[in-house]
């Protein structure tokens, strides 16, 4: 085992190959999220993963945090790379899948690498396969205005399990502004020009670290468990994908500033007081800004319509999703009708309600 003794993050233990075979039976083990250990494909055997949370919530410094990023996963996983969306993923190990979980493209084994991104902590799957399949379903049923057949096709579809990376921020936020206070005085405003200077104390900012995914996806499959993570252990990974960091710290960070901007406009606003408030100029900053990198466990499944492909996002701890949907244009038509009807409909009602009035 080799020794890296810059970084809290360095201290994950090499997994073997061998630690993925269980020992009744030779059989290859995957990580089982309801019973949250290793369990054998054949015989049902399990394995406990034995873990803390040490390394976890430990939190880097910002601008260190990119030069810790790259070190050993272990002889027990394999990088890989799709040759459709060029997503670097990690898989542990016997059962590397031959489809990339973002795009279901196919992907490259590389054999020889096993360098990768060994994050702080992550949140194990809960969320089994047929229960996402079952969360899903439902986030299809709700949406009426896809085409009616497409719920059924979407069905037997691929669900592919990864952790996606994400990276959490805490930080004292400095924000010097420009405004102006408004007081009504009659039917006018009258203006004042302001200036000042705020400190918004802002904790667990969470934000991808992946293009593969956006803050609505984050958002709408949320929330995430980030204050209970475990330390990271790619036995966790077994019968999973992860991918890995490929949005570096510190431009998650600018991201992050746009990202909680409407929270610190309300602030501003509370600051300028007044009656009205206009804000002209903002400069965020992140002082004292320190950072943490982590997998968040999600499902994807991938279906095609009309030539183009698509995506259901399941998360792995609640099920919550988000997806990409085709509509049906019949459907559309039909409530736009609807639509119209019903506002010609409300117009009538209150026209009559006017010439009674005036009888």
């Amino acid at each position: 085992m080799t020794e890296h003794s810059n970084s809290h993050w360095d201290r994950t233990s090499p997994v073997l190959q061998g630690e993925f075979t269980c020992p009744a039976c030779a059989g290859q083990m995957a990580f089982h999220p309801e019973r949250q250990a290793l369990v054998c494909d054949h015989c049902g055997a399990d394995a406990a993963i034995a873990t803390t949370a040490e390394r976890a919530h430990v939190e880097v410094c910002l601008m260190r945090a990119d030069d810790q990023a790259l070190l050993e996963l272990g002889e027990g996983a394999e990088a890989v790379s799709c040759r459709t969306c060029a997503g670097e993923i990690v898989f542990a190990g016997g059962s590397l899948s031959e489809r990339c979980p973002y795009c279901d493209g196919p992907v490259v084994r590389e054999p020889g690498r096993r360098g990768g991104f060994a994050p702080a902590g992550l949140a194990p799957f809960r969320v089994v396969e047929k229960a996402a399949r079952e969360a899903i379903g439902s986030w299809f049923a709700s949406r009426w205005l896809m085409p009616s057949a497409l719920q059924d096709r979407a069905s037997g579809a691929r669900l592919a399990g990864v952790y996606a990376p994400f990276w959490t921020f805490d930080s004292r936020v400095v924000v010097r502004y420009v405004g102006r206070r408004g007081r009504k005085s009659g039917k006018e405003t009258r203006w004042t020009d302001v200036s000042g200077t705020i400190e918004v104390p802002l904790n667990d900012i969470l934000m991808p670290a992946s293009n593969h995914f956006t803050a609505d996806i984050r958002d709408a499959t949320g929330p995430w468990p980030v204050t209970r993570l475990v330390d990271f252990e790619p036995r966790f990974l077994a019968g999973f994908a992860a991918e890995l960091h490929k949005v570096p710290a510190t431009e998650a960070a600018e991201a992050a500033k746009a990202d909680i901007r409407p929270i610190l406009e309300e602030q501003v606003k509370r600051d300028i007081g007044g009656q009205k408030q206009q804000i002209v100029r903002m400069e965020v900053d992140l002082e004292d800004a320190t950072c943490r990198s982590m997998l968040l466990p999600l499902w994807i499944l991938h279906y095609d319509h009309g030539g183009e492909h698509y995506r259901v996002i399941a998360s792995g701890v609640s099920g919550n999703a988000f997806g990409e949907r085709p509509f049906c244009a019949t459907k559309v038509r039909l409530a736009s009708l609807a639509a119209t009807a019903a506002a010609s409909l409300l117009g009538a009602i209150i026209g009559l309600a006017h010439a009674a009035a005036y009888y």
